[in-house]
């Protein structure tokens, strides 16, 4: 089961628990991965403490440390089902800066970057 993102905020209840409805939800189903969308609009203060916490991979190839150009989370997690090797490759929405305010993840970088 894999996690696209768009999780963690967009509801009421969402909203009212800074996404912890849709977290413990998340850890009942059990993912074996997720990507972010949305998610950072609860700002990174609040999706580092959700990610900290998270007992299955917050994949992030395109996101990385503003100051050191750095990967910020695990770009890819690896699985084997059914005899079969799997590589998920998390990227997050690549626009994140423009579609919201930056203060929200100012130590945060979005992108495809070609060279990697």
């Amino acid at each position: 089961l894999l996690d696209g993102g768009d999780t963690w905020q967009g509801s009421l209840t969402a909203l009212r628990t800074d996404g912890q409805d849709m977290v413990d939800v998340m850890n009942a189903l059990g993912p074996d991965a997720m990507t972010s969308h949305w998610e950072f609009t609860l700002g990174i203060d609040r999706v580092r403490e959700i990610v900290d916490s998270l007992p299955f991979p917050f994949l992030g190839a395109n996101i990385f440390d503003a100051t050191w150009d750095e990967p910020a989370f695990d770009p890819v997690a690896y699985f084997e089902r059914g005899g079969t090797k799997i590589a998920v490759i998390g990227q997050a929405f690549p626009y994140m800066p423009i579609a919201n305010p930056g203060w929200m993840f100012p130590d945060l970088s979005f992108g495809i970057r070609e060279e990697r």
